[in-house]
């Protein structure tokens, strides 16, 4: 079993790869910075820690940009021992000082993602991290940590315009491993392009084509929904501020075929499985289709015979039009049998919108409360309460926002100013009983 890097570059491609990288649309970006040609770092470190700053720069949760290092940390110390683990809390460089560390794209937080970093190996190859040059070690020299602070920069601007993101650090569980491919994870995900990250400093190659390709495919076998949207691959590159685009409508029947059963090991083809899915979800959509009809014609009905009885209870009652005015009469009659009418005040009003010219002022009924932001700063807000939903918008630190529930986990449910409600977690805000004026 192998990762999808290891898989990439054990297999041995057709001449040209399958998707030859001149084929991909590029586009330079031109910020006018430039960067050191040498870096003190393995170039796979400096990767790592400006995607993963990056991901953090752009309202990641550090834990959630990080997740990989934090993993790595875990299995060091299952193999090691807990006595390492105190020994590197002594040289602060356990992963949870690092983490704390990082605040920013400074360089003191910089350094520590760099240290960070070292412990992905620990997840991704247990057999060669002894080896690997650890935290303790890794120390970026100022031309390596502004090399750093560019690259990320340029990331998260790209990503603002390309954006938004959809995920980011994701896996291809529960489908998307086979036997022969049981490991990777991929970089980025927008609405319709799927982004691989490299920062190499040359163009990409076969090899970088395939991986993307095999993440795209391992996506759809994965059978998570963002992947069906998906319409482009892509690859960006911050050190040469360069992308690289390909359509999937691009890729040959025959590519995608040999791909899933050659490269990754998928026993059929997601191209026909997809085609039969789409006929048996027509069918099944023609029945359901028939079924709402029916209810909406019976919903219809209802409605109909409930504003008949309305109106047929109603006092009866007539609207008289006099210029901007719409006065109202009643009759009302007494068991005797003698009606008297009146009318009620008149109310201004736009003969054409028929609205009355008053309004009703908003009030706070008893008992709400609100949250207040209390990170240092700007937060998530997530369609639903976990750290890995969409993110739909982002609640201001320190700011005061109505709360409108709390999730079974003790998250907070808000309302943004677009109107918009989401999910905050309850870590990063307090409750707070009076509004602020």
């Amino acid at each position: 079993m192998q990762s999808v890097t290891g898989r990439v570059r054990s297999f041995k491609q057709p001449y040209g790869g399958f998707l030859r990288p001149s084929e991909f649309e590029v586009t330079k970006i031109d910020d006018g910075l430039f960067l050191e040609e040498e870096e003190n770092i393995h170039a796979s470190v400096v990767g790592m820690a400006v995607d993963y700053l990056s991901r953090y720069m752009l309202g990641d949760e550090i834990e959630d940009a990080f997740a990989i290092s934090i993993l790595g940390y875990k299995n060091r110390i299952r193999n090691l021992g807990k006595h390492t683990e105190r020994e590197d809390k002594k040289k602060q460089i356990d992963i949870g000082s690092l983490l704390e560390r990082i605040t920013g794209i400074n360089d003191a937080s910089i350094v520590a993602a760099c240290k960070a970093v070292t412990y992905d190996v620990w997840f991704r190859s247990e057999a060669a991290a002894p080896n690997a040059k650890g935290a303790f070690e890794t120390n970026p020299d100022e031309k390596t940590i502004n090399n750093i602070r560019v690259m990320v920069n340029r990331c998260v601007k790209f990503w603002k315009i390309h954006g938004p993101i959809v995920s980011a650090g994701f896996t291809f569980e529960p489908f998307g491993y086979t036997d022969i491919v049981s490991t990777g994870d991929g970089d980025y995900l927008t609405e319709d392009t799927l982004w691989d990250l490299k920062v190499s400093k040359s163009k990409p190659t076969s090899k970088n084509t395939l991986q993307i390709l095999m993440y795209w495919l391992m996506g759809l076998h994965s059978e998570k929904p963002e992947f069906r949207y998906i319409t482009k691959i892509g690859i960006y590159n911050p050190r040469l501020n360069m992308s690289f685009v390909m359509p999937i409508n691009a890729i040959s029947e025959e590519t995608i075929r040999i791909v899933e059963r050659d490269v990754i090991g998928y026993k059929s083809s997601y191209i026909k499985t997809r085609k039969t899915r789409i006929k048996k979800h027509l069918s099944s959509h023609e029945k359901k289709g028939a079924e709402w009809f029916a209810r909406f014609v019976l919903f219809t009905c209802i409605f109909l015979i409930a504003l008949i009885l309305v109106m047929y209870l109603k006092p009866s009652s007539t609207i008289k039009h006099t210029n901007s005015e719409i006065v109202i009469s009643n009759s009302v009659s007494d068991n005797n049998g003698y009606t008297e009418s009146y009318q009620a005040t008149p109310l201004k009003t736009n003969i054409n919108t028929i609205e009355p010219s008053y309004t009703i002022a908003p009030s706070i009924s008893e008992g709400t409360r609100y949250i207040r932001i209390r990170n240092g700063k700007n937060i998530n807000v997530r369609r639903t309460p976990d750290t890995s939903a969409v993110r739909i918008g982002m609640a201001v630190a320190g700011k005061q926002y109505q709360l409108l529930g709390i999730a079974d986990n003790g998250w907070y449910e808000i309302e943004l100013e677009d109107g918009k409600t989401g999910y905050v977690s309850n870590k990063l805000a307090s409750i707070e009983s009076k509004p602020e004026y």
